[in-house]
């Protein structure tokens, strides 16, 4: 976040905004690195329970929920491209987008630590 804050997205290991970039949702964000966003989309399409309902590639209900962050990752690789310094919006979408995983974190760890207590209840019966 400070090197966005700075205005330097930085590609040093690590610490710099590119570099962390990929990182986002568990490494999906690098495809926006050497892909199109229709690439990338059709990857998600096969890969992702939520947009292919059905497919266990993962597990039913355990998959990744992607946070909303491809249009902010897509501008930072186009403005540090540019030699662009103001990341407002980016920072913006990085920040909404960990508020919102904050928040299914919560949720889906009640929902386990639920699941779990009844499973020890059938279990103990």
């Amino acid at each position: 976040m400070a090197a966005f804050e700075n205005g330097e997205p930085g590609n040093d290991e690590e610490t710099g905004a590119l570099d962390l970039g990929w990182q986002l949702n568990a490494g999906t964000e690098f495809g926006y690195y050497n892909f199109s966003k229709e690439v990338n989309a059709r990857s998600h399409a096969a890969l992702l329970e939520s947009e292919n309902p059905g497919n266990v590639f993962w597990a039913t209900g355990k998959g990744y929920e992607l946070a909303d962050t491809s249009d902010a990752t897509v501008s930072l690789l186009e403005k540090a491209e540019s030699c662009g310094t103001d990341f407002t919006a980016e920072l913006a979408a990085y920040r909404a987008a960990y508020t919102r995983l904050q928040q299914l974190l919560a949720e889906t760890a009640a929902a386990e630590t639920e699941a779990m207590q009844a499973l020890a209840e059938q279990l103990a019966a």
